[in-house]
């Protein structure tokens, strides 16, 4: 198996690691990494766009940085705006999170910022994508495997998607065509 390969298996294991462990502030938006989304559709998921009882997300917006001051934005093309189907483990992720943001809302009270954001701090901010890709080699140092970019998570996404012959409407690699898919990500 070549070297490129071993990389994107052991990038896949970071969301068991983490969840198992639970060595990372925000779980969740490392398995929406690892779900195919990018930085800023990860910073920008709302809770509205979250159905825990159909266990789906919706993308629909993104965060972006310009000029260091963050700003709502659409995705980045019309065929990044789909509807993801939620596995297990992301689901009682975001359900865990969601229990978290409300124990610390009431531990803060008013100065909790309500963003409405499902990927926030302590005090309810959302993150910026820089602050995601920062926290990135942190988390994979902490899960004990190779530093990687959290872009890569996208690569990983798109590999396990094309070998395990799945269904990439399950992953945040939605509409995309195979063939692009296959240049654009895939590393062997």
């Amino acid at each position: 198996m070549a070297l490129a390969s071993l990389l994107v298996i052991t990038l896949a294991c970071i969301a068991w690691s983490l969840w198992i462990r639970r060595v990372t502030w925000s779980a969740n938006a490392w398995h929406l990494a690892l779900m195919g989304l990018r930085r800023g559709e990860i910073a920008g998921l709302r809770w509205e766009s979250v159905d825990l009882d159909k266990g789906t997300i919706a993308i629909c917006e993104t965060r972006v940085s310009v000029g260091g001051k963050p700003q709502t934005s659409t995705p980045k093309t019309d065929r990044s705006e789909r509807e993801l189907p939620l596995p297990a483990s992301l689901l009682a992720a975001l359900r865990k999170a969601k229990a978290v943001q409300k124990r610390e809302r009431l531990a803060l009270g008013p100065a909790y910022v309500d963003s409405g954001h499902a990927v926030v701090d302590e005090a309810g901010r959302p993150y910026l994508p820089d602050r995601l890709s920062r926290a990135w080699p942190k988390v994979c140092r902490r899960a004990g495997v190779p530093v990687s970019r959290l872009h890569d998570a996208r690569h990983t996404c798109a590999t396990l998607t094309s070998s395990r012959r799945a269904d990439r409407r399950d992953f945040g690699m939605a509409r995309a065509r195979r063939r692009w898919v296959h240049d654009a990500y895939l590393r062997s």
